[in-house]
């Protein structure tokens, strides 16, 4: 066991051994004949829900010996919730994961390699960034389930109006911030964030990986002396950042996913940094807007040269837990989701736009449905920034630190540093390597 879960577990032990007894104790035995797997999503959106509960059907109706029993824990809860059924002695046995989480897992020994669910899929099958992300000391940590490339959403209408183009470039992208900001009229230039969740850490990255900074050098595995996060161009990213911040509405320095997700759609920022999720939340909850969406590729920074490109969330997928009571069942499943095309397409269009299939074979059937049709040249440009992005901190290949890093909101601090505590750029950057060495630091323990 690591320093990092021997640290978890002492400042949380309270907490953690209460959701483990309350895990433990609400753990649904299984019947002699039937195996029962328990697969838990941190997805919350009833389409996500509803539209995995009909693959399970899919799967229950060729495999009568195994149920599957699906619960959804939410993002903002999860790493406490495993940690504290790992605690228990009861982990699940399928969980969806956040980018990172299988590489840190790893480390920490409480997940299975899931090498045999990659080679049934076919290495050659799943997109290279995806497997390359869930690899880790020789082996498959995680099974790649979908990514999301991130984009720039502006309102389409508003620009029209004022006969703007998408900016394309960081100086571009504070005119036109300039040229839409209407705070009278409750209308922002544009949404920068601090709150301590996971989408700022990903917005964040979005400036970082556009601006050529990384967090980590190539080496692998990465040591103290591998962190690059305190550099020119990291500091030039969040001096502009602070400057795009004068755009954003009042408060948004402490806001979190919920509020962030809303602005766009709700008409009250004109641009917007955000992973294609934006079709599925406009669509689902406001589809007066459906009109008003444009997207442009992420305009880049000055120091960006020919590095790197539009970043991508493409690590999304699923992890078996070393302890689970039925992890050859749970494998069964994994590959039925996977090397069914009918089934797992069935399932990323639940939330249209919100998910992109990660095997090649899938991808025809993906692409041609009618739910697409609306946004053709969406999808082209979706399809234009996949092999161009880089996933948070991991640009040069999976690192097992991340998933900490998510889980203590490194990024989302030294925003708060600049927004909230009024530090200069260089101190709050200075600190945020200080914090990514301590963990490397306790990794390396």
């Amino acid at each position: 066991m690591t320093s990092a879960i021997r640290r978890f577990s002492t400042t949380t032990l309270a907490a953690v051994l209460v959701l483990g007894l309350l895990v433990t104790a609400g753990a649904p035995t299984a019947g002699a004949a039937e195996r029962v797997v328990q697969f838990w999503t941190l997805m919350t959106q009833p389409e996500r829900i509803e539209g995995m509960q009909r693959v399970i059907d899919h799967f229950q109706q060729t495999n009568p010996d195994i149920k599957v029993e699906l619960t959804s824990v939410g993002w903002a809860e999860a790493h406490t919730k495993f940690m504290a059924a790992v605690a228990g002695g009861n982990p699940p046995d399928i969980a969806v994961e956040s980018y990172g989480w299988p590489i840190t897992y790893s480390e920490m020994g409480i997940l299975q390699p899931v090498d045999d669910v990659i080679e049934a899929i076919g290495e050659e099958n799943i997109l290279p960034q995806d497997l390359k992300l869930n690899h880790y000391g020789g082996h498959y940590w995680g099974v790649p389930l979908y990514g999301t490339p991130s984009v720039l959403y502006y309102r389409k209408d508003i620009f029209d109006e004022k006969g703007l183009t998408p900016p394309r470039t960081w100086d571009e992208l504070i005119e036109t911030a300039k040229a839409v900001h209407d705070p009278d009229n409750d209308l922002y230039g544009f949404l920068v964030t601090g709150g301590a969740q996971e989408l700022t850490n990903v917005m964040v990255w979005d400036f970082l990986s556009n601006n050529g900074a990384t967090i980590f050098n190539e080496n692998r595995p990465a040591t103290e002396d591998d962190v690059t996060f305190n550099s020119p161009e990291s500091i030039e990213t969040f001096e502009y950042l602070k400057k795009l911040h004068e755009f954003s509405p009042p408060g948004s320095e402490m806001w979190g996913s919920s509020e962030y997700s809303q602005m766009f759609h709700t008409g009250r920022v004109a641009m917007v940094y955000d992973m294609m999720f934006g079709h599925a939340r406009i669509l689902t909850t406001a589809p007066e807007m459906k009109d008003k969406i444009g997207v442009a590729e992420l305009p880049t920074g000055p120091s960006l040269g020919d590095r790197q490109g539009s970043f991508l969330y493409n690590t999304v997928g699923l992890m078996v837990f070393k302890d689970a009571q039925e992890p050859e069942a749970a494998k069964e499943f994994l590959k039925f989701l996977m090397k069914n095309d009918d089934v797992y397409v069935e399932w990323l269009l639940a939330y249209p736009f919100a998910m992109w299939p990660v095997t090649y074979s899938s991808q025809d059937k993906f692409f041609a449905a009618p739910e697409l049709e609306e946004f053709p040249e969406h999808v082209k440009l979706g399809l234009d920034a996949l092999p161009k992005g880089s996933v948070t901190a991991m640009y040069h290949g999976a690192t097992p630190y991340w998933g900490e890093m998510e889980a203590r909101a490194t990024l989302a601090h030294v925003m708060q540093r600049i927004l909230i505590d009024e530090w200069s750029v260089e101190d709050a950057v200075a600190e945020g390597e200080e914090n990514i060495k301590e963990i490397v630091s306790e990794y390396a323990q």
